[in-house]
Order: structure tokens, then sequence, then C-alpha cells
């Protein structure tokens, strides 16, 4: 009886063992796989998680519950919770075509990756005649103005914005071109409130 339980205990470590270890080689498989999809498309590990990371915050935002009736009448307004970084990640809609933006108080206009304003439509003839000053230093870009930008419940037609050369940009910034048309913007407690 003894030498049952023992051989059932080690058959027992063994397949904890070796499940351990299937584990172990799917997680090296995947990171391996991962990193060599990246390093084909120029990026980072560390960019992709902060990339999921702000894409979460994105997925979380919603309207803002508070603000929705007042005195004066209806208010539409959206809630844009922090990302890993603090940045404040919105999922806008430009022409009905979904697009992440960092909301970015710091510049004047809204302002679209040369990526993003290819997905858009945008790059047609356009005359970068323009320099912006960014965390990545001077660029050229180009002025456009877009027919209908959404986020949540809070809608902007004929907004002015700006398409950067290639590579000048990570992220399409959400400027102050759509944000200072609004009735207000506000921090509410980690959340960054926009309210029209």
């Amino acid at each position: 009886m003894a030498m049952r339980s023992t051989q059932k205990n080690i058959f027992i470590e063994l397949a904890s063992l070796v499940t351990g270890l299937v584990v172990v080689g799917l997680i090296v498989y995947h990171w391996d796989f991962l990193r060599s999809q990246l390093r084909e498309q120029g990026r980072t590990v560390a960019e992709y998680i902060y990339e999921q990371q702000d894409s979460r915050a994105a997925r979380n935002q919603q309207p803002d519950k508070q603000n929705n009736f007042n005195t004066v009448g209806y208010e539409r307004s959206v809630r844009l919770q922090a990302g890993f970084h603090g940045q404040f990640i919105a999922q806008s809609y430009v022409n009905d075509i979904p697009l992440t933006m960092m909301a970015d108080t710091g510049a004047s206009l809204v302002m679209f990756t040369w990526e993003d304003a290819d997905r858009l439509g945008l790059l047609g003839s356009l005359n970068f005649n323009q320099v912006a000053h960014t965390a990545n230093g001077n660029g050229r870009f180009a002025y456009v103005t877009i027919n209908k930008m959404r986020i949540g419940d809070v809608e902007l037609e004929g907004v002015r914005a700006g398409v950067l050369e290639k590579g000048k940009l990570r992220i399409s910034l959400l400027g102050m071109s759509f944000i200072k048309r609004l009735k207000r913007f506000e921090m509410r407690g980690k959340d960054l409130v926009l309210v029209q």
C-alpha cells in the first residue's frame, strides 16, 4: 500500500513538472514570436505593452453620467480614463472611421500621424508647408479640415487639423482645435471629462 501511494505521488509530481514545462515553453515561444513580429514593425516590446495599456483605457471611456442633464438643457459628455503613463487615450471616430488618439492640451491642433491620415484618406494632394514643434523635434505638416469627429457622445463638425510628416508622431493627437470648441473640459479625480 505504501509503495502505491509513493508511486502515485511521484506520478503527480512528474505530471505537474511536465505541465509546468509545457506552459513555460508556450510562454517562451509566444514571447519570441511577439518580439520577432514587433521587430519587423520597428517597434519594441515596451511600446507594445504601453499601447495595450492605452487601448484598455480607451475601451473604458464612457459617457459622464454626472453631466448628462442640467437645468439649461442636455449636455453631451465623455469621461476619459488615464492610460498606463497617465495619458488620456480616446477612441474617436473621424468621418465615421475608428481611430485611437491621445488628448493633448499642449497641441494647438488635432494632429494625425501619417499612417492614420492614410487610413482616413487624407493624404491626397497635401502641401506640407507648415512647421510643428513636437516632442520628437520639429516636423512639417499640412492643414486639413475634418467633416465630422466624435468621441463618445461628443461630436463636432468642421474640425481644423493637421497631418504630420511620416515618422514624426507615434499616436494621433486630440488637440485644442477640438477641445477648445467644447463647453468645457475638466479633471475629475484621475479622469478627463469633455463636455459639449
